[in-house]
């Protein structure tokens, strides 16, 4: 196995590689290829990826999606300096949950992207409403039957779409729209929501 460091900030593009966007892209995505051709398994440490994608979402998001189109098996997100807060880190990680996904205008198919990357796996993770207004109004009534039927309609979707199920893994969503003791009584409930 093999691990590329990328640079997937757009400042360091210009300052440190003394490079286009463009070229750093093409770099990667030959540098992936070229690798998986002469069989090795490649993994993509995205360096500063939380602070690229605070200044250049879309760039940020590029370099992973090349990556991965060029044959990576795993993309390493990097908080290469540590200058992250854990809630920006999970805004970050949380933009794109259970495959609904919206960047700007253009909004991206989560089943579209697992079909596009066969090896890549996926996370369903449940979330009530939004990062900035999940804990203004938490999940009412029947929280275990809701997480459950939102993750198995999900799961299910993916499966009817050809995606395999060991390419699937399942999220709760605790602290995500849910209020202390339904964390809790999510907790309690892990072999239904593994079942």
């Amino acid at each position: 196995a093999v691990t590329l460091v990328a640079k997937s900030f757009d400042r360091h593009v210009d300052l440190a590689l003394k490079t286009s966007l463009d070229e750093n892209l093409a770099m990667i995505r030959d540098s992936v290829a070229h690798l998986r051709q002469e069989g090795q398994r490649v993994f993509l440490d995205a360096e500063h990826f939380f602070d690229g994608y605070r200044a250049n979402r879309a760039y940020a998001l590029e370099v992973i999606r090349v990556a991965m189109e060029a044959g990576a098996d795993v993309a390493a997100l990097c908080d290469t300096n540590g200058g992250m807060l854990p809630d920006e880190i999970a805004d970050i990680v949380n933009d794109v949950w259970a495959l609904r996904w919206s960047a700007g205008a253009e909004s991206v198919r989560g089943v579209d992207v697992m079909r596009q990357h066969p090896r890549c796996g996926v996370c369903l993770m449940h979330m009530h409403r939004d990062p900035q207004t999940m804990q203004v109004a938490p999940m009412q009534g029947d929280v275990i039957q809701q997480v459950l039927s939102f993750l198995e309609q999900t799961a299910l979707h993916l499966r009817e779409q050809g995606v395999e199920k060991d390419r699937v893994c399942i999220d709760p969503g605790i602290g995500f729209g849910k209020t202390v003791q339904q964390n809790f009584a999510l907790l309690g409930q892990q072999n239904r929501l593994l079942a």
